[in-house]
């Protein structure tokens, strides 16, 4: 598992929630059409990352955020 690093333009309302919106993979934009998910993970004993089930098209995908880094997991 590698973890890729992407840009991401994410919408935060009022409350400070957090909503992607695009996600940039090697340049080339990805539209998110919906959030279907958004929970917390343990990435380890300290720190912990939200991942957020999107679809794109008709895909599923998984984009995760660690404070303010975005990535995705590629499978090697």
């Amino acid at each position: 598992m590698i973890k890729k690093e992407v840009c991401v333009d994410a919408y935060f309302d009022e409350n400070g929630i957090c909503t992607p919106k695009i996600i940039y993979f090697d340049l080339k934009p990805y539209v998110i059409d919906k959030v279907l998910q958004s929970k917390k993970i343990a990435s380890s004993v300290y720190f912990t990352d939200i991942r957020y089930t999107v679809k794109i098209g008709s895909n599923i995908r998984f984009l995760y955020r660690y404070k303010d880094i975005w990535y995705v997991v590629m499978q090697n």
